[in-house]
């Protein structure tokens, strides 16, 4: 499946506002708009050296909204957001698998790692990132959290 990969545009995505189910409020959003949440990222900046907010479509429909954070080498998915109407269908896997595929293309930069910090609670988003060979790295010190990380392949 080929996706057309854009920056977020509030005016012309307004759309994904309507995006809501219980595992979106409560782990992406944690009740607010994603169009909220992009422009937290845009003033706040989380990674170091870079913050994508990417809408991810095919000709008919939005597939998915992600905040991706760049710190030297490595990238956070911070979060991956699915069309509530698509979950279940495969959408999300071949997005990260497009992502993981051609990072360098989509965002112009070379990275190592990818890493996303799911809540422990989060079951779906755990065994979804481990189904694409994604790995527990470490947890926050509360233990609410894990940091799970992918390696790239070696740096060119």
């Amino acid at each position: 499946m080929k996706f057309w990969w854009e920056d977020f545009n509030p005016q012309k995505h307004k759309e994904i506002d309507k995006w809501r189910s219980s595992d979106i409020d409560n782990f992406a959003m944690f009740g607010e708009s994603l169009s909220k949440q992009a422009l937290w990222y845009r003033k706040n900046k989380l990674g170091k050296d870079a913050d994508f907010i990417k809408i991810v479509s095919t000709p008919d429909q939005i597939v998915a909204f992600m905040i991706l954070n760049l710190s030297g080498r490595e990238l956070g998915i911070n979060p991956i957001v699915v069309n509530p109407t698509l979950i279940g269908k495969g959408y999300g896997k071949e997005v990260l698998l497009e992502l993981i595929g051609n990072y360098r293309e989509i965002l112009g930069v070379q990275i190592d790692v990818l890493s996303a910090n799911i809540s422990m609670n989060n079951i779906k988003s755990i065994k979804f990132f481990e189904s694409l060979g994604f790995t527990l790295n470490k947890l926050n010190d509360d233990k609410d959290f894990g940091s799970y990380v992918k390696q790239t392949g070696k740096p060119e």
